[in-house]
């Protein structure tokens, strides 16, 4: 074979070559076009699957709140029954007595009508209307004041005081109070504003912003969200927060550990979360009675949601001293365990009674219940449910009793064997056994954020724990460990909101 022919054999060998080379291309062209076709396809897929889930997720949200106002609808139609027949039968009497009544008189002015002269007549009859209208009228007395007897055959030992109080008597099983959410009403919730971090040195900054407390479809959301989203990072550092508000609704509610300004450093950031706590403190306070508050409790790591009550005037001086009722307490994390390997997280919530001749004499751990859920808390919505009457205090979920602390005619300074304390026994003046838990109360929700005191050094948990209840620089360990806690709030959900279906107070 000649080279020629050889020449013109490669040539056409490298032209095929060329050929297939440019087709191969054509064919991964199409390929990676396949491909970002199908990846384009499977982010459509995952978006439909997304807005599915978020749709039902709102119509399971919509049934709820049709439940809710079904089950309001027919409470209110079955008292309007009442009501109506209650109405009926007061007007069938009154008809009753008054056609007697007029019946007896009609007969005995008519022989006196009829043997007197006439110009005396209409004298006489005119009389004969005033009595008539005199007996209608003391009738009408007599029935509202029969009605409102039996409308309190039992009358209750609870007392309420506040905007939203119930005026005049207190009967057995009256609900005194109820909010629904169907919106904040701001004139049944105080917002507290401050940094001061509840005397535990918590991370959260209590604020009264629709980003931490709202309303939507009849449920409360209180959500915590990040200080550093809104003013960058570097604020947390070197920032200066001063929340002395200059109208009545802003005010600092508490300026203890410097809850009513604050510089970041270097060292000391700033309260890195921005979270709520409102309270019934100007619309009710009251002694004894039944609590309930549904809630769903929320997911994240750190963080502490809380259901409880204090005294409304501090009758026997400050905190433990006139007391502390916990109706619920709880942790956010999943998988927190403590050195005893119980999971102390958002399996577990708590209910306790604070009381004490000091701060550091807290007797708490005598009036102290825990019940656990394998589920988690956080899981599904319950009832926290506390019932006060004036010989003990008892707490239970969804009805279910938790325990019930009654003390002894010697009351809790007995229980509490406080006379090798040092202390004069600060309820000796009361003649109640409950003392402290004789005062009325008013009722707190929220949702903190870490602290020195509430989740303890010797745990386990995913990740670990980035601060130390003993460091001097907890906050900012704990902000800069972020990257252990963050993931676990899902943000962009409301998975770190403590939801709140109801509140109910009845008397006893």
């Amino acid at each position: 074979m000649s080279i020629v022919h050889l020449q013109y054999k490669f040539e056409e060998l490298l032209a095929s070559h060329h050929g297939l080379l440019k087709l191969l291309d054509m064919k991964s062209e199409e390929i990676k076009k396949v491909h970002d076709e199908n990846v384009h396809l499977k982010t459509e897929v995952e978006q439909l699957r997304q807005s599915f889930s978020e749709s039902n997720e709102k119509f399971a949200k919509l049934q709820v709140k049709f439940q809710k106002v079904k089950e309001r609808k027919d409470g209110k139609i079955n008292k309007l029954k009442v009501h109506k027949e209650t109405l009926q039968m007061v007007h069938n009497q009154l008809v009753n007595v008054l056609h007697n009544q007029c019946m007896e008189k009609d007969n005995l002015m008519s022989d006196e009508i009829r043997n007197c002269p006439d110009s005396e007549k209409a004298l006489l009859l005119q009389e004969m209307r005033k009595n008539n209208m005199l007996a209608y009228e003391n009738f009408q007395l007599n029935q509202k004041l029969e009605y409102l007897r039996s409308q309190c055959a039992t009358p209750s030992p609870t007392t309420a005081s506040g905007t939203h109080a119930p005026t005049g008597e207190i009967c057995s099983g009256d609900l005194i109070f109820e909010d629904e959410f169907d919106e904040l009403d701001m004139q049944k919730w105080n917002h507290e504003s401050t940094l001061g971090g509840g005397g535990n040195w918590e991370f959260e900054w209590y604020t009264n912003s629709r980003y931490n407390s709202y309303t939507e479809d009849g449920f409360l959301y209180i959500k915590p969200t990040l200080l550093a989203d809104e003013n960058g990072e570097d604020f947390l550092s070197s920032g200066e927060l001063d929340i002395n508000g200059g109208s009545p609704a802003d005010e600092c509610t508490n300026p203890q550990w410097y809850g009513c300004a604050r510089t970041g450093t270097a060292d000391n950031y700033l309260n890195p979360i921005k979270s709520a706590r409102i309270r019934s403190l100007y619309s009710l306070s009251f002694k004894y009675g039944k609590v309930e508050v549904r809630a769903k409790l929320p997911t994240g790591d750190w963080l502490w949601p809380a259901i409880w009550m204090l005294p409304r005037w501090n009758q026997y001086s400050g905190w433990p001293i006139s007391g502390e009722i916990d109706i619920m307490e709880s942790r956010g994390n999943a998988d927190l365990v403590n050195a005893s390997g119980v999971n102390i997280g958002s399996k577990l919530v708590s209910s306790t009674l604070h009381w004490g001749p000091a701060w550091n004499v807290n007797m708490y751990m005598l009036t102290h219940v825990e019940s656990s859920n394998p589920a988690g808390f956080d899981a599904d919505w319950h009832n926290y449910q506390m019932t006060w009457t004036e010989n003990d205090i008892s707490f239970s979920i969804d009805d279910a009793l938790l325990g019930t602390f009654a003390p002894p005619d010697g009351g809790f300074w007995e229980w509490g064997d406080l006379d090798s304390s040092g202390f004069a026994n600060p309820w000796r003046t009361s003649k109640s056994k409950m003392a402290p838990f004789d005062q009325e109360f008013y009722l707190l929700i929220n949702l903190a954020c870490g602290g020195m005191a509430y989740f303890p050094d010797d745990v386990t948990n995913p990740g670990g724990k980035p601060w130390s209840n003993t460091s001097p620089t907890a906050s900012t360990d704990f902000w800069k460990g972020r990257d252990q806690w963050l993931p676990t709030w899902q943000l962009e959900t409301d998975t770190a909101a403590f939801k709140i279906d109801y509140v109910k107070i009845w008397a006893l």
